[in-house]
């Protein structure tokens, strides 16, 4: 399963030099320049927020960072068990996702998707994502997931997509069209796709094949879209989080993403189903933690997760493989999601780490798995 968030449109629209950004800051700007309704609650406390971000930045004290983000706003209302009423609270989130319905269509538009339509099909980017993404992986990393051993001739890549994002930027990078993929490529043959295993070449002990080790497979794909689609304005689902009692029945408010997605009806069961999980371009955030619960309950059970993280700057972060793989672990980890009664809390976590891989990248342009490469070789049908 690969879970793709904003993080892929924000490079996209970067990589095809768009005018604009799918951020909620130059969302926050547009309603701005719109005259937006001063009254909308949400709207104003992200406006409340902006102004203690910049006065914090002046005084170098700790920012609000994720001021823009109405979905944070609204879960800190109802944190505070606002008086602001339920009716409220649903009528001004409607308004904002009508407004960011009509800022998709400018940000979004035909001749963006047009120009990626070109250029995904020139450069056979959906084949480098799905055919070769353990390229992204350094030798430690590749030594721990188990694809790398387990897959060979004949084998079935299944893939479910999670797209997050509303637009379909990432459907068009990851459509198989007839120069990538041909269903019935060989004459005396009915598989449809090659898997590369090991294109860098490791070598150690277990490792399996070397950089010209082709595996003759087969590959399907779809993509799901749990949040709503850019072209229906009405299915942009905004909200927050839930447990999973409340997903499946929602709360007083109704304002749980996971129940108008039914998110456990219809994933649930395909989370649990999953070997491998790729993760790119989410936050990992408060908002979407159902699935990063349910994911990390899986790990438990014998899956493995890749998450790639953007940073600025490799050579002066901070930020290390550990330290991301802690965070996600530290604020997912629901022990209620657990079969595993013979392991402490402690060891239990320290086996979930083993089986999630981080990979930090700085150039969009280095990976095979949602990058912008433009020199890696090409698929041959």
């Amino acid at each position: 399963m690969m879970l793709v968030g904003n993080g892929f449109d924000i490079s996209a629209l970067q990589m095809l030099e768009a005018d604009y950004r799918t951020t909620y800051t130059s969302f926050f700007y547009f309603l701005k320049a719109q005259n937006f309704n001063p009254q909308n609650v949400l709207f104003s406390l992200m406006n409340d927020l902006r102004i203690k971000h910049e006065g914090a930045q002046t005084n170098n004290e700790q920012a609000y960072s994720n001021w823009s983000d109405f979905e944070v706003a609204l879960q800190q209302l109802l944190d505070e068990q606002s008086s602001i009423s339920q009716a409220k609270l649903r009528e001004d989130l409607q308004q904002l996702q009508q407004a960011f319905s009509r800022y998709l269509d400018i940000v979004v538009s035909p001749d963006i998707l047009n120009r990626l339509d070109r250029q995904a099909k020139q450069n056979g980017w959906a084949d480098l994502t799905f055919s070769r993404f353990l390229e992204d992986l350094n030798e430690e990393q590749h030594r721990r997931i188990e694809l790398a051993r387990s897959f060979n001739h004949y084998h079935l890549l299944n893939v479910n997509v999670i797209n997050f994002n509303f637009t379909f930027l990432l459907d068009n990078y990851l459509f198989l069209d007839q120069h990538q993929f041909d269903p019935h490529r060989h004459l005396h043959a009915d598989r449809n796709f090659s898997f590369w295993p090991n294109r860098r070449d490791f070598r150690y002990n277990g490792s399996e094949g070397n950089k010209r080790t082709v595996w003759s497979s087969y590959l399907m794909t779809e993509i799901h879209h749990p949040h709503g689609v850019q072209q229906v304005p009405r299915s942009l689902l905004f909200g927050v989080d839930a447990s999973d009692d409340v997903a499946k029945k929602g709360s007083e408010m109704k304002l749980e993403k996971p129940f108008w997605a039914q998110t456990p009806r219809r994933f649930q069961k395909m989370i649990a189903e999953s070997e491998l999980f790729i993760i790119f371009g989410s936050s990992l955030g408060s908002t979407d933690r159902w699935w990063w619960r349910h994911i990390l309950a899986a790990v438990g059970r014998g899956a493995q997760v890749i998450i790639y993280q953007y940073v600025a700057d490799l050579s002066s972060t901070s930020i290390t493989e550990d330290t991301s793989r802690d965070t996600f672990v530290k604020e997912n980890f629901d022990r209620a999601l657990f079969d595993t009664e013979s392991l402490d809390d402690q060891s239990l976590i320290a086996q979930l780490k083993e089986n999630i891989i981080v990979v930090l990248f700085d150039d969009p342009t280095s990976l095979s798995a949602f990058g912008w490469s433009t020199s890696k070789s090409q698929p041959t049908i």
